[in-house]
């Protein structure tokens, strides 16, 4: 009985900053991001007043923040368990702050308090986002974070909502409805040339109170209320006459992303950007070298151990790439990795394969690798394979936008060899290039094929070539599963997901070998995918990195990357003409 048997890829887990990857000249929806929760809001819990509140007058995320150094509060809200968004600036920072969950109108010095160390503050023109290094968990359930706004179009049943003091002798803090009103109105409103010169219909929102009530603010935020939950709209301006029945506050909406990007426990994927077109290649087919993609039918097969053992033309395009060197404390490092024939020069491979260890990224030398074709056992010396072919490195090149600090992005290589391998023989075919749109819709749940002699379920390398048969995964499925891992990993313009969560991936040693898919239509395989990276455990006490195959790997989208691909290869160029 057959085995099922996993196979899986290396990677050492790297904490760093948000994923940018190189989305040049393409046209990027200016939709809702997605951050992967039940109802894609910023946080699962965000935004929901209970029954009860503690001050009548004042939100659960409403907070006092106070800066010791100069006795200054600003009215501030709760992002997220580890950031607070406050409007004024003024105030002088320090390297800790006290956090009072109360408005700024209520008496906020008999609230609970908290004082919190500064991780960083990101001082923007009109507010600062204040983050901080462990969650507010001293204020317990009383804090909730407010939902930050995502929604493509303004939402029509929506209306605004803020604790105000009014205008009057008692100055009464009133909880304060309010409903859209037309910019040009509040245009007239403001005070001076230079706040109509700074804040204009794209950076303010104009709002009438439902009551008409006279209303005074400066520095609150406006909250929006859609169906159950509460969003952060806008920060009100004290640039409006007190008396007019129409407040003006700064436009928070398009500061999502900003303050998604700089809070570190706010999650969320950006929006797909438009595909790139497909690929103009050479002939009726659209094929990237010619006569790519195919391989022998195999009639036959070995079974050992129940697991089925297929010959090296099972896989025609897949190349050893094999590395050794001397690292920057002068040891000798000797890694495996896989690649996939593409011409009968060129080898595509991860960037990761072929850089030296260490904290910067440095490109080893065309002596210090090793590539073949045709190789089925690697621990059989190359007179007991007839099918291999070795040849020599004429050069290297690196994806100029890979670098040491996340080693997940344009994780992409190029290998060209001294004299051509010999495609006419069985065991030796490149694979084509992906000649589609790049989109990953068109391939989202489809399976791909990965081979390699990467780490078995026991964490050893396997001497022969192991197959797998893996689902490519949509980039909000993949995200969802694991909204933190993935935050800083995973983008459409560079990568993908594939694999089975506690079951069939990559692992240790199958880095830089191809992901193949079939086209029913032309009958051919095509590149799709780049083992990369995938997260990673501790074995042995803490002695050995393996992957851990409870998340999705990722994998390099070549799609995204065939025209770089084309610049570096005159003989695929010479067939090629460039598009996107």
């Amino acid at each position: 009985m057959a085995v099922r048997r996993a196979f899986y890829i290396f990677v050492v887990l790297i904490f760093c900053d948000r994923a940018h990857s190189d989305c040049t000249n393409r046209s990027v929806p200016s939709g809702p991001l997605y951050f992967g929760t039940t109802e894609n809001t910023s946080t699962e819990n965000c935004g929901v007043v209970e029954n009860k509140l503690q001050f009548v007058s004042s939100f659960p995320w409403d907070v006092v923040v106070f800066f010791k150094e100069d006795l200054c509060i600003a009215p501030g809200v709760v992002v997220s368990q580890r950031a607070v968004l406050h409007g004024t600036t003024s105030c002088k920072y320090s390297s800790g702050v006290t956090v009072y969950l109360a408005g700024i109108k209520t008496d906020y010095r008999n609230a609970p308090s908290v004082y919190v160390n500064v991780s960083h503050i990101f001082a923007q023109d009109n507010y600062s986002v204040i983050t901080f290094p462990a969650d507010l968990n001293s204020f317990e359930d009383k804090i909730k974070p407010v939902c930050l706004y995502n929604f493509e179009e303004e939402p029509r049943e929506a209306f605004y909502v803020s604790y105000l003091n009014s205008d009057t002798e008692d100055d009464e803090v009133v909880a304060a409805k309010f409903y859209p009103q037309n910019i040009s109105h509040c245009n007239a409103l403001i005070k001076t040339k230079e706040h109509r010169d700074t804040f204009n219909s794209t950076n303010i929102i104009c709002v009438t109170p439902a009551d008409r009530m006279p209303l005074f603010s400066t520095d609150e935020l406006l909250y929006m209320k859609v169906n159950s939950r509460f969003y952060l709209r806008g920060q009100f301006l004290d640039v409006f006459n007190s008396h007019h029945h129409s407040p003006v506050a700064i436009n928070l909406a398009d500061e999502t992303a900003y303050i998604v990007s700089v809070v570190s426990d706010l999650y969320s994927l950006d929006p797909e950007p438009e595909p790139l077109p497909p690929p103009k290649f050479h002939g009726d087919e659209n094929l990237s070298f010619p006569h790519c993609g195919r391989k022998p039918v195999i009639t036959t097969q070995l079974i050992v151990s129940g697991d089925p053992v297929y010959r090296i033309s099972s896989h025609p395009w897949h190349a050893f790439v094999g590395t050794n060197y001397y690292d920057h404390q002068n040891f000798q490092q000797q890694d495996l990795c896989g690649g996939t024939l593409i011409s009968d020069r060129a080898i595509v491979t991860a960037a990761h394969c072929l850089v030296a260890k260490g904290i910067t990224v440095t490109t080893l030398d065309k002596f210090e690798v090793e590539v073949a074709m045709g190789v089925f056992n690697r621990s059989l010396p190359t007179s007991n394979e007839s099918s291999r072919q070795i040849r020599k490195v004429k050069q290297i090149f690196i994806h100029e936008k890979y670098n040491a600090e996340q080693k997940e992005l344009n994780d992409i290589a190029l290998i060209v060899v001294e004299s051509p391998f010999d495609t006419s023989t069985e065991h030796v075919k490149p694979a084509c290039l992906w000649n589609r749109n790049s989109s990953i819709s068109t391939v989202a749940g489809s399976l791909g094929t990965v081979v390699g002699w990467g780490y078995t379920e026991s964490f050893e390398t396997s001497a022969a070539l192991i197959m797998a048969e893996i689902p490519i995964i949509h980039h909000k499925e993949c995200f969802k599963a694991n909204r933190m891992f993935y935050q800083d990993k995973l983008s459409y313009c560079s990568n993908f997901c594939a694999g089975i969560i506690n079951g069939t991936s990559v692992c240790n040693g199958d880095s830089g070998g191809g992901l193949i898919t079939f086209n029913q239509n032309l009958r051919r395989f095509f590149l799709r995918g780049i083992v990369s990276s995938a997260k990673s455990k501790r074995l042995n006490n803490g002695s050995k990195d393996v992957c851990d195959h409870s998340a999705y790997a990722l994998f390099t989208d070549v799609a995204q990357y065939v025209n770089w691909i084309l610049e570096k290869l005159p003989e695929l160029r010479a067939n090629a003409t460039q598009t996107g």
